[in-house]
């Protein structure tokens, strides 16, 4: 299986790529050439292990990198508590999302996407364990980060099925 890991310069993103090469999975990680690739394995021979470089709002650069790749986990997020823009948690969050399961169509190989989210898109569990079933109430959002990640939620539990 060749694997495309989004968000792979990330803390989450980096572990996946490791965990995916170490139970022998030839991985594609998509970074942005300003990102810091330190942590991630050196490029191989025979594309076990190769970069891709795009960014998941750039939509030819998602078409490109995931060529040949049977299984996409999208873990790529602005994480921030607090941005002077705010739309941006939107644009990469929500529509950098919808860019992947779009490029994800048109692509012929891929065969499932696996989308990480964050607690904070099911809201307040009022001090309850919460699972999958949890649904954002809607009434109250503490950050942007929260109101774009429960956006995302529920796109990517539309696109299934």
């Amino acid at each position: 299986m060749k694997a495309l890991v989004t968000g792979a310069s990330g803390y989450l993103g980096g572990r996946l790529c490791h965990g995916l090469l170490k139970q022998g999975h030839s991985v594609r990680a998509l970074v942005r050439r300003t990102s810091d690739i330190s942590e991630l394995p050196p490029p191989s021979s025979g594309g076990v292990f190769e970069l891709a470089y795009g960014d998941i709002t750039d939509y030819q650069s998602l078409l490109d990198a995931f060529s040949g790749c049977q299984v996409i986990f999208h873990a790529a997020a602005i994480v921030e508590p607090w941005l002077p823009d705010p739309s941006k948690f939107f644009s990469v969050n929500v529509e950098g999302l919808n860019n992947v399961l779009q490029a994800a169509k048109e692509t012929e190989t891929i065969e499932k996407i696996i989308y990480t989210s964050s607690f904070f898109a099911l809201g307040s569990t009022d001090g309850y364990v919460a699972d999958e079933s949890q649904v954002h109430c809607e009434k109250r959002f503490c950050t942007e980060y929260e109101r774009s990640k429960m956006t995302a939620d529920k796109i990517a539990l539309s696109s299934c099925g």
